[in-house]
């Protein structure tokens, strides 16, 4: 029941559907993007996860040919990709003091006992 509403909901989400060879589901995609009727896409695929991979395989690279598609990444992080600035610190170093104590819990000097001699 929950996949029926998955697929419902993304079908919703569908306004135009292509279909067909790779060249021409690319060329759908390049008329859209220089029409300016698309700037990205969602690919829904039919049932089937093989759906994804065939895209991937078979109509990225013509993407990539057109200069539609990245073939390497800019940055080395999602962040640096999205353009968002690198944080200058390292966050495990900077969290609050409460929760630093809470992770790494250190009896005071005055309260630690030697351990009994057996």
């Amino acid at each position: 029941m929950l996949f029926e509403l998955a697929i419902k909901t993304v079908r919703g989400l569908i306004s135009v559907i292509a279909c067909g060879p790779p060249g021409h589901i690319a060329d759908v995609v390049e008329d859209w993007f220089t029409s300016g009727a698309a700037d990205g896409l969602l690919i829904a695929g039919n049932i089937l996860p093989r759906d994804l991979e065939v895209f991937v395989d078979r109509v990225v690279p013509i993407l990539q040919q057109h200069g539609l598609f990245r073939t390497e990444y800019e940055a080395s992080t999602l962040r640096g990709n999205l353009g968002l600035a690198e944080p200058g610190c390292n966050a495990r170093n900077h969290r609050p003091p409460v929760l630093r104590q809470a992770m790494h819990p250190v009896a005071p000097p005055s309260t630690r006992r030697a351990a009994p001699v057996m």
